[in-house]
């Protein structure tokens, strides 16, 4: 991506996600996010997470006490 990509997508982001998108870029651009780990703020990963998230409020999870556990489960 091109920073001329970037600014344009900037420029079409809607006014109500603006403060989180400066966040994000903020961080990245400090340092206080790992630019390598930007990745997760992708619109895919994010569902992604949201999608764990719900799932673990829901109870959808199981949780094992060691590996061994684990290993047998699948």
């Amino acid at each position: 991506m091109t920073r001329a990509e970037l600014h344009q997508i900037v420029d079409d982001l809607p006014e109500e996600a603006l403060d989180g998108a400066s966040v994000m870029l903020h961080g990245i651009a400090t340092g206080a996010i790992d630019a390598d780990q930007a990745w997760v703020w992708t619109p895919e990963w994010q569902a992604k997470l949201r999608g764990a998230l719900e799932d673990l409020a829901a109870g959808r999870v199981t949780r094992f006490d060691n590996d061994e556990d684990l290993l047998a489960a699948i």
